[in-house]
């Protein structure tokens, strides 16, 4: 009866151990996405006040030009976009 309580808890022991291991790796995990996260947010920021000044410039100098027509920029975005997540998706499977 001592023996098996004592098999129990080294087995809880190890259980309690692994899962701590478990839990610190997630962490760092989390650590590092959070630190992507914050990456790709600050990149963005900066692409897109680098577009409103190029923005802002082209208008002076070819107020014609297409790239000022929002519709326009929006769907070579999208393009790229699927193009991207499509290639991302068939690379996964």
């Amino acid at each position: 009866m001592i023996g098996e309580a004592e098999a129990q808890a080294r087995h809880y022991k190890n259980l309690a151990a692994k899962l701590a291991e478990e839990n610190s790796q997630m962490k760092a995990d989390l650590e590092k996405l959070w630190d992507m996260y914050l990456n790709k947010s600050s990149a963005e920021k900066g692409q897109a006040a680098i577009k409103d000044g190029l923005t802002a410039e082209l208008e002076k100098l070819d107020p014609l030009n297409k790239m000022l027509n929002s519709g326009y920029r929006a769907k070579l975005y999208d393009e790229a976009y699927d193009k991207n997540m499509e290639a991302l998706k068939k690379r996964d499977q």
